[in-house]
């Protein structure tokens, strides 16, 4: 048991902050506070330390609601052993380990990892000389808290890179078949004048309503499969609506955690209310509408909706994020 003093430097002034106590071959987090707001958002520091049989290590990371960043201290020479303390493999984090071999000789590298659960084999590479290889933690051990011990036979450089990344699989795929924002849309010709059946965000409809969602226009149209964007758990799968031609439409209600989406316009479902998805797994099919309308909303929400009147305070507009995920724009 190693106990660690940690001190933080807050405007100018040292102040010793808390004594932490490290089992052997451990891992711990010390939260610093709360830094200056960016963007009207909270920020707050973290500082990881790890015990090893070697002393311990520390390193800083720098967290922003749905941003992260950390420094690292450069090096002036290769070694052959590493620690770096920092890492997060889960709720979206990802770490990599980057090993740089200097040398003219190859080198055996070997990479463990220190979790709160204690030490996991991590795994093993041969580096050639003059070379470089990227290891992505998240294929050994999935966990907010873990630590990196890199050896090697040679003198090698090591690199710690985290990043929060919000990865998200398309709900369809290939490019969409037609545009989905408002002037790209009027503009593309496909819909007349003043249609009501515009694909974007908070198009007009009959009766007053306005289009809560965006309709997607997939390259392979009708019986193209629609997949599910992460994790998560159906909330309501239901009718949506019949068509002119007495097809039934189906729609699927699904939690994803930090929001929910409404996947409409698909033939009968194969799924109910409960099941889980995982990233890219199959919901359904495209209808005879040969579109995809999906509708996106905050956390909480248990019903898709209907939109008249002033944009519904759960309603969120889908537009940038499908555009990013498609690399559009």
């Amino acid at each position: 048991m190693k106990r660690i003093l940690f001190a933080g430097l807050i405007s100018s002034v040292l102040l010793v902050l808390c004594m932490l106590a490290l089992p052997a071959v451990g891992y711990g987090t010390v939260a610093s506070g709360y830094g200056p707001p960016h963007d009207g958002m909270p920020a707050g520091n973290g500082n990881r330390l790890a015990n090893t049989s070697h002393g311990a290590s520390q390193g800083m990371a720098v967290y922003n609601d749905y941003r992260s960043a950390h420094n690292s201290a450069g090096v002036t020479e290769p070694g052959e052993t590493w620690y770096l303390a920092e890492g997060s493999s889960a709720g979206g984090f990802e770490t990599w380990i980057l090993i740089q071999n200097p040398g003219e000789e190859a080198a055996h590298v070997n990479l463990t990892y220190q979790t709160e659960g204690g030490e996991i084999e991590g795994p093993a590479i041969d580096l050639g000389p003059k070379s470089r290889e990227s290891v992505n933690v998240a294929d050994t051990v999935s966990t907010y808290n873990v630590s990196t011990i890199v050896t090697s036979t040679e003198p090698v450089i090591v690199e710690r890179a985290m990043y929060y990344i919000q990865r998200l699989h398309p709900p369809l795929e290939g490019n969409p078949r037609y545009p989905f924002t408002r002037d790209e849309s009027i503009a593309c010709g496909h819909w007349s004048q003043n249609s009501l059946d515009y694909p974007y965000f908070g198009a007009p409809r009959s009766g007053g309503r306005l289009h809560a969602g965006i309709d997607i226009y997939p390259a392979a149209g009708e019986g193209a499969p629609v997949r599910a964007m992460k994790d998560g758990t159906v909330i309501k799968v239901g009718l949506f609506y019949t068509r002119h031609t007495g097809e039934k439409t189906y729609a699927i209600l699904i939690d994803h955690g930090d929001f929910v989406v409404n996947c409409a316009e698909l033939r009968p479902p194969g799924l109910q209310a409960g099941d889980t998805v995982g990233q890219g797994n199959l919901l359904g099919y495209i209808s005879g509408t040969k579109q995809l309308h999906f509708d996106m909303y905050r956390s909480g929400t248990t019903n898709w909706m209907f939109w008249y009147g002033s944009q519904p305070a759960n309603l969120l507009d889908p537009t940038e994020l499908i555009l990013k995920m498609y690399g559009i724009g």
